[in-house]
């Protein structure tokens, strides 16, 4: 059972976000060495989002195998990695990042000998584009909002957004004192909002601050994890016409409707995205099929909560879907 993850043919969402995975590595990278440094962080993160999506997409072909609806598949590939991550954040530990990632470098070498030849003869025409593509709309996107690899520095003379100030402090307080900055909206006792701080908070480390994060997944993570999740909903949910070219609906979808900068520049709104996607396929499939959607709509109910604390607007909407 566990060579489903290394024999099973990627998916052209897990291709494309792997590209755009690339795109955002050399983003950071090359504002880098614009400064005359290399920080290897930058690789170990995009190495920590490498084997996330090779989770999500081996769990989901697991699932798949055992004949479970591709939609509740979906969403319990894409909530498991993200349920495990806040589970570390709440009880105060951080993940091991440099463990995993040479464990992500192990897979990628195995990932690569074993579909070398799909590799080979793929269109290394149409990757370069996306790359070309990916590149540059991360790039204006996060100078656009200043998460740019500058913002850790620029930070110290209050050069950024109140908003991502706010940010770091309710992140800190969780991180460091195991408490919420109270008072931040004033509508509960905890901030609405204030389940990002429990999920970044693992990957804060003694060599990664607040900020450095903040910007590592607004340039590598969540650009990935967008683009694998939407892709995934386009190609599965739409109709034939958009499935056929859901590359161009997805590059319409992410410059338009999605408001990309908001999500990778307000946590908030990350945080609410990533359980989001999961959602859109559970009412896809109770919408589909009715009276055979018991399992979607427990599945919702467990997700609502969660999404309510991630950002309200998001969780009274999805409330009221579930209605």
């Amino acid at each position: 059972k566990f060579l489903i993850f290394f024999n099973s043919k990627p998916s052209e969402s897990f291709i494309i976000s792997t590209v755009i995975l690339l795109s955002g590595l050399f983003v950071l990278s090359l504002s880098n060495l614009l400064l005359n440094n290399f920080d290897e962080i930058y690789l170990q993160y995009a190495l920590i989002t490498w084997i996330w999506l090779r989770l999500t997409e081996g769990i989901f072909n697991l699932l798949i195998n055992k004949k479970i609806n591709k939609f509740i598949a979906f969403s319990i590939s894409w909530m498991i990695p993200i349920i495990i991550i806040c589970l570390v954040g709440f009880f105060h530990f951080n993940l091991p990042i440099f463990i995993l990632s040479i464990l992500a470098l192990i897979d990628f070498i195995f990932f690569l000998k074993i579909n070398i030849k799909n590799i080979v003869q793929s269109s290394w025409k149409n990757f370069s584009y996306i790359f070309l593509v990916g590149f540059v709309i991360i790039a204006l996107t996060t100078i656009n909002n200043d998460h740019s690899v500058w913002m850790a520095d620029l930070a110290y003379l209050g050069i950024i957004g109140d908003d991502t100030l706010r940010d770091a402090a309710v992140l800190n307080s969780w991180k460091e004192y195991g408490s919420m900055s109270h008072g931040v909206h004033g509508l509960l006792f905890e901030p609405y909002h204030a389940l990002f701080a429990i999920f970044l908070s693992p990957f804060v480390t003694q060599s990664t601050n607040v900020f450095q994060v903040f910007v590592i997944f607004a340039n590598i993570i969540m650009p990935a994890l967008f683009i694998y999740g939407c892709s995934k909903i386009i190609i599965n949910v739409s109709s034939k016409y958009i499935s056929k070219n859901w590359i161009y609906f997805l590059l319409l979808f992410t410059l338009t409707f999605s408001s990309f900068g908001y999500i990778l520049g307000q946590r908030s709104v990350l945080m609410a995205t990533l359980l989001f996607i999961p959602i859109i396929t559970l009412v896809f499939s109770i919408i589909d099929n009715p009276k055979n959607s018991n399992i979607e709509i427990i599945l919702m109910c467990l997700i609502v909560p969660f999404i309510i604390f991630a950002r309200a607007y998001h969780g009274l909407f999805v409330l009221g879907l579930l209605f």
